[in-house]
């Protein structure tokens, strides 16, 4: 799928906000370094490139950017979030899968006990599955939490002690309007990949301008 770019080139920083998110969106697609993700091979998710807007002139009112781990009512928290970008309940579904990938540390956002020294049996030193991180420590959603699959959704029913499951995302397994797309997602990695590079586009473009475009 080609890349979308404007005619006109906007300041430098919007240049490299660009490579940015490209050099981002690689990272998620191919996790391992290898051209093999089914999303990255099949190039599903035609970013458009170079906005040209800055501080928007009404910001939105908070809640806004990411959601609060452990709010008082999860469900709702995540609807106040995201709903007012023009999200529905499968697009925050599936762009939480994002959570297949990474994980929480207690030197950033507070909200494990796990730090750089510590973390669980799959991001201590000398795990295999820290594969080529450099980076030991924190608490992953998923075993394997360097592949982007649907794991974030086959594992959180199993519990494992060993990975963090925030209120924000047990709650997807259990509210009557989240529950279908989770398990929909944990049945069809598929259907999860199709929806993540719909909502993943939807929320990367949210109230961005662009100049005119071509593809290269």
């Amino acid at each position: 799928m080609p890349k979308v770019c404007p005619t006109s080139l906007p300041p430098v920083l919007d240049c490299v906000l660009d490579c940015v998110l490209d050099c981002v969106l690689d990272c998620v697609l191919s996790p391992n370094g290898r051209l093999e993700s089914p999303l990255y091979m099949h190039r599903v998710i035609p970013m458009i490139y170079g906005r040209i807007d800055g501080v928007p002139s009404k910001p939105t009112p908070p809640p806004f950017g990411l959601p609060d781990a452990k709010p008082a009512n999860p469900a709702e928290h995540l609807r106040d979030v995201f709903y007012k970008y023009g999200m529905d309940d499968r697009d925050i579904v599936a762009l939480s899968g994002a959570h297949t990938l990474g994980r929480a540390f207690k030197d950033r956002s507070g909200a494990v006990d796990d730090g750089y020294d510590g973390g669980s049996a799959y991001t201590k030193a000398g795990c295999p599955f820290l594969k080529n991180s450099k980076t030991t420590g924190g608490r992953p959603w998923t075993r394997t939490w360097l592949q982007f699959d649907n794991s974030y959704f086959t594992d959180m029913p199993l519990r494992d002690k060993e990975c963090i499951a925030f209120p924000t995302d047990q709650v997807l397994m259990t509210d009557a309007k989240y529950k279908p797309h989770f398990e929909e997602f944990a049945m069809s990695q598929s259907a999860f990949f199709t929806q993540y590079a719909l909502s993943h586009k939807k929320l990367s473009e949210l109230g961005s301008k662009f100049g005119e475009t071509f593809t290269v």
